[in-house]
């Protein structure tokens, strides 16, 4: 911090210090949770997801998957069977 005398001259108010951090400051307190499977979203901690919309997706992504192992095993068929 500079001297008193330079703040009056310059006709400034001198800057409040900032407080120090204690360790006590860095503790946070995190109530149990869970994650939703589908998004990640915090949820409560015996819930799967955090919404039906994420509920319905998770039905829904188990048969796309499929169709994207067949989809890549054709391509897969026709990249190296020429």
């Amino acid at each position: 911090m500079a001297p008193d005398w330079l703040y009056k001259i310059l006709g400034v108010k001198p800057r409040e210090e900032k407080p120090k951090l204690k360790p006590e400051d860095y503790k946070v307190d995190i109530a149990a949770h869970g994650h939703c499977v589908v998004c990640g979203k915090p949820s409560a901690a015996g819930l799967q997801f955090c919404s039906p919309t994420c509920a319905e997706s998770k039905k829904k992504g188990g048969m796309s998957m499929i169709w994207w192992a067949i989809l890549f095993l054709i391509l897969m068929y026709f990249l190296f069977a020429t």
